[in-house]
């Protein structure tokens, strides 16, 4: 028997089998994770009094896609002299809402002491029973009662244009020293 997995139909598609092939396309498998360039606002972020707002965009976790509609804010409970992650958490199983990524902050004397669940999302389990991958996506300090540092952490989709870019820069190489070599 052949079951279709990307086709129409209420039983055919499994999460698990898509985002194994999203995570095919990285070339650190291990990592599929990233925004799309050129998508919303690309998951561009403000601190807004002791909030922060991450804007609008797509993205992926482990291969799992979420879009970013409007504006979500998170809201860092404020003890000076800690830092924290703003992490997009990822949980595979949810049948009664849409809640699947949520954005939490996340604080801790420093960026290590901060516990991260991260499970194996790509099981084929985690389409029938809750799985839960979370991701930092932002780094940010706490000094003083306000939010400072906000540096952003998840990287561009963008293997192809790196592997590109390595590719082209070894063909220039190759050929300059051809070049050398025959003259």
């Amino acid at each position: 028997m052949i079951k279709p997995v990307t086709y129409q139909g209420i039983f055919n598609f499994k999460a698990n089998l898509y985002a194994l092939e999203v995570r095919s396309r990285f070339i650190d498998q291990s990592k599929a994770n990233g925004f799309y360039k050129g998508y919303g606002n690309e998951l561009a972020a403000t601190i807004i009094g002791n909030t922060i707002q991450i804007g609008t965009g797509a993205f992926v976790v482990q291969g799992r896609m979420s879009e970013v509609v409007t504006p979500e804010v998170v809201s860092p409970t404020m003890t000076s002299g800690y830092v924290g992650y703003v992490v997009a958490r990822c949980e595979t199983y949810h049948t009664s809402d849409e809640e699947n990524t949520t954005f939490v902050a996340r604080i801790g004397t420093s960026l290590a002491a901060i516990p991260l669940t991260q499970e194996d999302i790509y099981q084929a389990a985690a389409d029938s029973t809750n799985k839960v991958y979370e991701y930092p996506i932002y780094s940010f300090a706490i000094s003083g009662g306000n939010i400072i540092n906000l540096v952003k952490l998840i990287a561009v989709v963008g293997d192809y244009e790196r592997l590109k870019t390595i590719v082209d820069n070894a063909l220039a190489a190759a050929q300059s020293a051809v070049a050398t070599a025959s003259a």
